[in-house]
């Protein structure tokens, strides 16, 4: 009776025209997600579109402009500040985190470190020894950590690490700062996790593997949601837009990018156009609506999906592969909730607004050429090119969301790690 049953299923999926999709019921619990995906994504967006109404409304093209011009400027003046060794082996990754005091890297010997910032001064504070059995692959911040400084949070999520083995390690304050040991661990991928990233709404994880799938996590469950196919090798990146929270975008080697609406589940757009895998894609937060993907090819695409048949921009990014790409943020005040209190830095929303960053975006973009390039988003031009790193592998970018503190003199702060096992800090 089962060999019947199983021939008939066999029999079925033969059947089937090869270039349909097919869908599975979900679980209580991801119907759950979804719902709460959904609703978090409105609410925001609604606001979102209030805000950019009043701003256009309000603010002259001429101030605009002189604005961005201002912000060229900044960038054409980033120096390095600092650069310390951060790893035994190889840093493939540094991420600043919510408030922009701290960095955190991942090394392919597995350790987890974290500096301070303080006054454009690296200064080692943790090294963890992370449970991941080789390299540590991917990091990400959870959206509403609290500062480091701060000690009344010990059991609020810090931050998530990934490593080649698969496995995804939870980190809170405690856990850093006391028992040096992961506050909780997620299991099920079968191959390397090769990048994290949160939902705004700080309830959901996602991970991309070279298992040839993505996955959903429920941080509170600490339980995989979702498992997602799609792709017809490795996925090397996933990316969750921090805007609205309702995109999520998928890439790797089969050198094409998928956008997903996490409330349904479903694929939105198909994007093919680079020649090589992509191995890093980030969403515009001021412009929700931008997907940079950067590429093997020596290229980075910006893709509009508002207009899905307009071919995308294409940036000569790089001399060689580019390993990553990251907007300058759009949180101009950082806030974390907790049950009992809030906290707000002194990098208020007013400032920035002040001055001028906020409607002032670009683009930072690393490679293996040894460079890290930043770009305008007014005409896409190349603004400043930066140089430093002892190899030319540098392996990630990131921009500090705190790169504007005082009114009306914008500034920028940005961090790069590399094969070379630094970690560099820069700052106009």
């Amino acid at each position: 009776m089962r060999e019947d049953a199983a021939s008939a299923e066999v029999e079925d999926q033969e059947d089937r025209p090869a270039d349909r999709e097919y869908y599975t019921d979900g679980s209580d619990a991801l119907l759950s997600a979804r719902r709460a995906i959904a609703a978090f994504s409105l609410s925001r967006a609604a606001k979102r579109i209030a805000q950019q109404q009043a701003s256009h409304a309000t603010t002259p093209l001429g101030t605009v402009v002189a604005r961005r011009k201002a912000l060229d400027g900044v960038l054409r003046g980033v120096e390095v500040e600092g650069s310390v060794v951060a790893g035994a082996r190889a840093v493939g990754v540094g991420r600043f985190s919510p408030d922009g005091t701290h960095i955190a890297t991942g090394s392919w010997a597995a350790e987890l470190n974290i500096f301070t910032t303080h006054q454009n001064n690296l200064a080692h504070r943790y090294t963890l020894t992370t449970p991941h059995t080789s390299t540590l692959s991917a990091l990400v911040w959870h959206p509403h950590a609290p500062p480091l400084t701060d000690h009344t949070h010990t059991h609020v999520m810090q931050l998530a690490t990934a490593g080649a083995d698969g496995s995804i390690a939870l980190w809170s304050d405690q856990s850093i700062q006391q028992s040096r040991e992961p506050a909780g661990r997620l299991v099920g991928h079968s191959g390397r996790v090769s990048r994290l990233a949160m939902h705004p709404s700080g309830g959901f994880l996602a991970s991309a593997s070279y298992d040839g799938t993505w996955r959903l996590w429920d941080l509170q469950r600490g339980a995989s949601l979702l498992v997602q196919d799609g792709h017809a090798r490795e996925v090397s990146t996933v990316a969750i837009g921090q805007g609205d929270g309702s995109l999520c975008a998928s890439a790797g080697y089969d050198h094409l990018a998928r956008v997903w609406d996490l409330r349904t589940g479903k694929t939105v757009l198909i994007l093919e156009g680079h020649a090589k895998p992509i191995h890093a894609a980030d969403w515009n937060p001021h412009s929700p609506n931008l997907l940079a993907t950067a590429s093997a090819d020596d290229t980075v695409k910006i893709w509009d999906i508002r207009h899905p048949r307009k071919p995308p921009h294409t940036l000569p990014a790089h001399r060689s592969l580019v390993s990553d790409c990251r907007w300058a943020p759009a949180t101009s005040s950082y806030t974390a909730r907790t049950h009992t209190r809030r906290i707000t830095t002194a990098w208020t929303r007013a400032r920035l607004a002040e001055s001028g960053y906020r409607r002032s975006n670009f683009l930072a973009t690393s490679g293996y050429d040894g460079r890290i390039n930043l770009w305008s988003t007014g005409d896409w031009s190349l603004v400043a090119s930066l140089g430093g790193h002892a190899d030319d592998k540098i392996m990630s970018v990131d921009i500090s969301p705190a790169s504007s503190s005082v009114a009306n003199s914008p500034t920028v702060a940005l961090c790069s790690t590399g094969w070379d096992r630094t970690l560099r800090l820069w700052s106009s």
